[in-house]
């Protein structure tokens, strides 16, 4: 890893190594968001090793939701963006 934040108590677990034995799963995410694709990554791996039989889908259909719903509100801020630069600039014209 070349860089990044662990919190919470996986952190305060890290910390207290010494004491016991203590694994970390970690997943990447390109955002401070909550990210349900890593999420479902990491269930995937810990199924593959303990054999709980989760099946990650549904985390996966929630990503593509939340994605869909991101990618419109981006699209929203841009064109309210948009229409405040042309009212600035009508102001000055």
């Amino acid at each position: 890893m070349k860089e990044g934040i662990v919190m919470g108590v996986t952190a305060a677990l890290l910390l207290k190594t010494d004491k016991f034995p203590l694994s970390c799963i970690l997943a990447e995410t390109p955002s401070q968001l909550p990210d349900s694709r890593a999420s479902a990554k990491v269930i995937k791996v810990l199924d593959q090793y303990l054999g709980l039989n989760v099946d990650p889908k549904p985390l996966l259909k929630k990503a593509e939701e939340f994605e869909s719903k991101l990618k419109g509100l981006m699209k929203q801020t841009g064109k309210a963006q948009t229409m405040k630069v042309k009212k600035e600039i009508s102001y000055m014209g």
